[in-house]
This record gives structure tokens, C-alpha cells and sequence, in this order.
């Protein structure tokens, strides 16, 4: 992508705010790096990466992508001889190995988890699989340096002996220099009772008549020159030989880290594949993060040239609404361009949004090509273009960068030398900088040379010469930014298929211009001009109308939807309390059955029994309980077999309540079940 196009649609800008979703500083850069790619594999396997990282993150779940330092110059160091690692610099190098380890292990127990669900990340579980655990090189460095980069006492034999020895002479010195600050005789030339250090040694800040009183060796003095720093002779030796033991310990601290850098140094090659990798999965975290707080979407990639954008808005301005507290509305627009069509001429009122739409387009197809989540919805899908030509004119943009008409025409002259039917060009305020019919003319045949290339293309205009050219040319399309009439007002809207008014007239009138000047004014429009001003006139009212009649219907149809809705929950809520009164009045029917089967068994059980009287009662019972509960359709009854044939142990079926039981008793032609 060439660096005008780059710099007047702010992609830097952009391009800095996704860097600040980024955990490291190798992952800052990375993102500070990329650039749009023209290669179409290299696009789609970009989105796929972000769109795997866009859906781990809605699941809940976050890679581990703490602990990424910076090790670049390390890494660096480490192939030139002799080089010796700072402790910080192997202790950064230890942690990033760390979070490689950790990265590593989440994405094989996501792969795990993933094969029981609809969510895979192949393309960064493999590029995560490829990271080597170098766990030996971790705990060396964890053994020997602790987590503020000092040097651990365990860290060897010798050296643990030689801070012993440092240890137990500096308690020694510091004895033997308090006596001396606690001695009467002295006390006349301590200038201040505290033991310091200089020049790596023990001394006592005394008097410039020190001499009187106590021998020493003069290291030094305050900046008033009232005080001395001196070294008793008393302490010389034992200062001698805690330097020798300092410079012993430098010795061993030199050989540690000598060693850990050999160390590292083994395995260099594999050190520096996976801080790439880390710093790859960071940079597409960030990428992927942004999209996802943003409420972008990652788009497809058109596989005929063609592109449909749905809800997009400006990535800057939507940034810039969601960070400040300006109350600034951002207007989501579909725009569509493909096939035949390859040249959309978008006019309307200035201030009304026709450059914010076309630099929609472009960051957006920007963003696409370089692996970013696009700010729109679902359904977006985009090319890839060979390169993308932007002459912006920024009066009502974001930069309030104003350009001549010459440096116009020499941008159009190089976009015309090297635009190719793969290419997107989007030229603001065509034919304006000049004589209009000049500008007109010079406008529709730049329109002509861009369709001849076959490259997609979105133009500004206000000539209605170009208004004309999309109405009457095979391969171009008009289309509009909407403005309010009633409050002259614009909507930011933008609507295709129609060319839209300048509404210059009516802006000058709001802002004061008299009437006479106006009604002058328009009295000098050319024929051509007046009705071509009057068609779009009528064309605006028409799809007003139409546009009220839609809500209108629209809204008829919500208000039918919910009396739907209502009257089948009240059908649901009328079933549901019949069923509750069926249950109910069911229930109270099964109780007073129960009561009756209770008390014809005790007729059956008693001593005096009318025997027709109990037949009559339990064909009674039996009628009211088949009533209650009918049985299952399709199912054949048993017949009923003679009582004098059965006997207790035999098995029945009892039909009306299609149970099946056990014969327990037979008393007079009654069985007991």
C-alpha cells in the first residue's frame, strides 16, 4: 500500500490504539510494524488467526500472555563472543521462557477440551505447539537469581563462603568504628556519630582536626569542607581485606553468570523461536481484543471482486465516542459495490458525511488486509485489492488538512498511471478546485479512465454533471448522504441508488443570506441545472413518503406481531387453568371412587351380604371409574374370566385400569386383588 494513501486515512492513528491492547512491549512493536498485505493467503490466514483468538476470548477463556519481556537485545548480545548477560536480562529471558511454557500447555488443554465442542483454534494451537519447554534453563536462572535480579547466595558454594566472610568482617569493622565513636577521646572530633561508606570503604565523619586525636587515612570530604571522611588505621586491614573478599565475590558473580549465559546461549535458536511466537500470539491478541471490545467482526473474503459492508462505522470516530465524552453519535452505514457496478458517485450537502464514508471505506479494507477486526456487523465481506489510491481533500475531516488543485490533479494523474482492476481508488470532491464546467468535463473523464481499468472505485462530488454520469453510464451507480429538510440538518445516512442535493440554497438561507439573494441566485441556474435540482427535489420527497409508509407498515406489523403474541399467551394461560380444573375436578372424582371401592369392600367382607346389591354397586363403581380414567386407545381389553375359575396365587389383569395383579382371595363371586 503506498504511504499517501496510508497516512490521509489515518491508518497510524489506528494502528497506535490496537497497539495499546498489546501485553508486551515486542508485542507493541508488532503491531506498530504491520502493514496491510496485498497476498490474499496471507490476509485470510491473518483473520483466521484473529478470528480463532476473537472466539477463545468469548468463551471465557484468556491465554496466558503475562511475563513477555523484552529480550530482543539480549537475544542479540547472545551471539556475539564473550558477551556476558546482566542477571535482569537472564531473569527476563527465564520469564519469557516461562510464559512460553505456560502458553504452550493452555493451548494443548484447549485443544483437549475443544474436541467435545464446536470451538477450535487450530492455526494458534499450532503455532503454539511449536514452542520448546526449555525448563532447565528456567531453573538454572530461578536457582541462581532471585526475582530482583540479585545474585542468590545459593547461587554457588563459593560464593555462599564468600559473603559469610563479608558478612561476619563487616560486622567486625562496624564493632571495632562504634567504640571509637563511642570513646571519650575522640568525641571532640566526631562531627557526626554515624558510620559511612567511601570509596567501598568504612569510614567516620570527623573534624579537620581529627589529627589531634585519632590516625586514619582521608577518603574525602563534604562540600562545606567542615567534614572529613576517614578511614581509622584501626580498621585498614580488616578494609583491605573486605575488598579483597568484594572482589572475590565480583569474581564468582562474573563466573555464574558467564556460565547461565553459556547456558542460555545452547539453546539460543530455540530461546528466539518462541519470543517470536509469544510476541506473534500478543500481537494477535491485541488485534483480536480490539475487535472483540469494539464489537467488530472479522469479514469475509470476497471471492468475486465484490464488497458489501453492513453497520460500518468509522473505527477513529467510534474510538473516539467510546473514550470521550463529546456525545458524539456514530451513524452505522451498508454500502455495497460488485459485479457490473465498480463506481459508486456519492454527493449531498458538505458537512453531510460523503468523506467519512469514503474513508470508512478505505480504513476499513485497510484494517481487513492487515488481520484487524473491521468496525461493522456480520454479513461485511471485502477483497483483497493489489494496492488502494486515496486523494482525500480533509476541509470537514479529521485532520483539517487542506490540499490544492494542482496536488489533486497530480495525485489523479498517478492513480490513473497505476490503478489496475484490483485496485480501490477513492477520490474526495472530484472536478471542485476549478472552473466548474472545466472541473465538470475533467471529472467525468477521470470517471471514464477508472472505469476502463475496471478498478472499484467511490467518488465525492457536488458537480451535477457527475451527478448525471452515474444516472446515464453502464458500470457506475449514485448514491446519496441524506439530509433533513424540515431541520436542514444531515443524517449522516447513507443512501444508495439515488444521487443526492448540495442544499446550498437552503443552508445560505439558515445562516442569513437574504431572500432576494437566494431567489437571485437561483434565477441563474442553467435549465439543465433547475431540473435536474427539481428531479432530486421530487426524488427526496418520494422517498420520504416512502420512507413514512415503511415505519408506518412497520409499525403495524410490531403492533400485530405483539397481538399475537398476547392472545396466544392468554390461549396458553386459559389452557393451562383447564387443565387445572380438569386435574382438579379428576382428582375429587378418584377420591370419592376410592370411598366407594372402600365401603363396597366392606359390604363384600360382611357376614349378611345381598349379593345382587354388591354386583349392582361394583358394576357402579366400575362404570364411574371407566369414565374417570378410559382405557388407552388401541389397546385390546381382557375379557373377564368366570370367578369360580380363579384362585389366590393366579395372575389378572383388571381392564378398566389396565393394572395387572395378583389373585390374594375369593369370597362370594367378589375377588380380592
Amino acid at each position: 500500500m503506498n504511504e499517501h494513501s496510508l497516512k490521509v486515512l489515518e491508518y497510524a492513528k489506528l494502528r497506535d490504539i490496537i497497539a495499546g491492547y498489546a501485553r508486551s512491549e515486542p508485542g507493541k512493536r508488532a503491531i506498530a510494524s504491520l502493514l496491510p498485505s496485498s497476498e490474499k493467503d496471507i490476509v485470510a490466514k491473518r483473520l483466521r488467526e484473529t478470528k480463532e483468538f476473537i472466539e477463545i476470548l468469548a468463551s471465557g477463556e484468556t491465554p496466558p500472555l503475562d511475563d513477555i519481556r523484552d529480550i530482543q537485545h539480549s537475544l542479540t548480545r547472545l551471539t556475539a563472543a564473550g558477551s556476558i548477560l546482566a542477571p535482569g536480562e537472564l531473569l527476563a529471558i527465564a520469564e519469557t521462557l516461562g510464559a512460553g511454557r505456560r502458553v504452550k500447555v493452555f493451548f494443548q488443554k484447549f485443544q483437549a477440551r475443544s474436541a467435545a465442542s464446536t470451538l477450535t483454534a487450530p492455526l494458534l494451537s499450532g503455532l503454539a505447539a511449536t514452542i520448546r519447554p526449555l525448563k532447565q534453563i528456567e531453573d538454572a536462572v530461578a536457582q541462581a537469581i532471585d526475582e530482583n535480579a540479585e545474585i542468590r547466595d545459593s547461587a554457588s558454594t563459593s560464593l555462599r563462603k564468600i559473603r559469610k566472610h563479608i558478612g561476619r568482617l563487616r560486622d567486625e569493622i562496624h564493632g571495632r568504628l562504634s567504640r571509637i565513636l563511642q570513646d571519650g577521646s575522640s568525641r571532640n572530633v566526631i562531627q557526626d556519630p554515624v558510620i559511612t561508606i567511601r570509596d567501598d570503604r568504612f569510614v567516620l565523619p570527623l573534624k579537620p582536626n581529627f589529627r589531634q586525636s585519632l590516625k586514619g587515612i582521608v577518603h574525602g570530604q563534604s562540600g562545606s569542607r567542615a567534614t572529613l571522611f576517614v578511614e581509622p588505621l584501626a580498621v585498614l586491614d580488616q578494609n583491605n581485606r573486605l575488598a579483597e573478599l568484594r572482589m572475590e565475590e565480583r569474581e564468582e558473580v562474573q563466573r555464574i553468570l558467564r556460565e547461565l549465559t553459556s547456558t542460555v546461549a545452547q539453546d539460543a535458536a530455540s530461546v528466539e523461536e518462541t519470543f517470536g511466537i509469544l510476541t506473534t500470539l500478543d500481537a494477535i491478541q491485541a488485534r483480536a481484543r480490539f475487535g472483540f471490545e469494539c464489537e467488530g467482526t472479522v469479514p469475509e473474503l470476497s471471492g468475486d471482486g465484490s464488497m458489501q459492508l453492513s453497520k460500518a462505522r468509522h473505527p477513529l470516530l467510534l474510538w473516539k465516542s467510546r473514550t470521550t465524552e463529546t456525545g458524539l453519535k456514530v451513524v452505522s452505514n451498508d454500502l455495497g459495490l460488485g459485479g457490473e457496478n465498480r463506481l459508486a458517485i456519492v454527493s449531498g450537502p458538505n458537512t453531510g458525511g460523503k468523506t467519512v464514508v469514503l474513508k470508512t471505506v478505505g480504513i476499513l479494507s485497510l484494517m481487513a488486509q492487515a488481520g484487524m477486526p473491521v468496525t461493522a456487523a456480520e454479513g461485511t465481506v471485502l477483497p483483497v485489492f493489489s494496492d488502494l489510491f486515496a486523494d482525500i481533500g480533509d476541509e470537514q475531516s479529521l485532520e483539517q488538512n487542506l490540499s490544492t488543485f494542482s496536488s489533486h490533479i497530480s495525485q489523479i494523474a498517478q492513480i490513473l498511471g497505476k490503478a489496475t482492476k484490483d485496485s480501490l481508488v477513492l477520490l474526495d470532491e472530484l472536478g471542485a478546485g476549478t472552473d466548474p464546467a472545466e472541473g465538470a468535463a475533467l471529472g467525468a473523464a477521470v470517471l471514464k479512465g477508472l472505469l476502463e481499468r475496471g478498478c472499484m472505485s467511490i467518488v465525492t462530488t457536488h458537480q451535477s454533471a457527475l451527478k448525471l454520469f452515474g444516472s446515464q453510464t453502464n458500470g457506475a451507480v449514485n448514491a446519496a448522504m441524506e439530509f433533513d429538510s424540515r431541520t436542514l440538518e444531515p443524517t449522516y445516512r447513507f443512501i444508495p441508488g439515488r444521487p443526492g442535493r448540495s442544499y446550498g440554497f437552503a443552508i445560505a438561507a439558515r445562516l442569513g443570506v437574504p431572500d432576494a439573494v437566494i431567489e437571485n441566485a437561483r434565477s441563474r441556474l442553467s435549465d439543465d441545472d433547475a431540473r435536474l435540482a427539481n428531479l432530486l427535489e421530487q426524488m427526496e420527497r418520494d422517498a420520504g413518503v416512502l420512507r413514512s409508509r415503511r415505519e408506518e407498515l412497520e409499525q403495524e406489523l410490531a403492533a400485530a406481531r405483539r397481538d399475537r403474541t398476547a392472545a396466544e399467551e392468554e390461549r396458553l394461560i386459559a389452557e393451562e387453568e383447564a387443565r387445572a380444573i380438569k386435574a382438579g375436578t379428576k382428582a375429587e372424582a378418584k377420591a370419592v371412587l376410592t370411598e366407594l371401592r372402600k365401603r363396597l369392600n366392606k359390604l363384600v367382607s360382611g357376614s349378611h351380604l345381598d349379593r345382587s346389591a354388591a354386583k349392582d354397586a361394583a358394576r357402579d363403581v366400575d362404570a364411574l371409574a371407566r369414565k374417570l380414567e378410559p382405557p388407552p386407545s388401541g389397546k385390546p381389553r381382557m375379557p373377564s374370566g368366570p370367578v369360580a375359575e380363579l384362585h389366590p396365587g393366579d395372575r389378572v389383569t383388571v381392564a378398566h385400569v389396565n393394572k395387572t395383579g395378583t389373585v390374594l382371595a375369593s369370597r362370594r363371586g367378589v375377588l380380592e386383588v
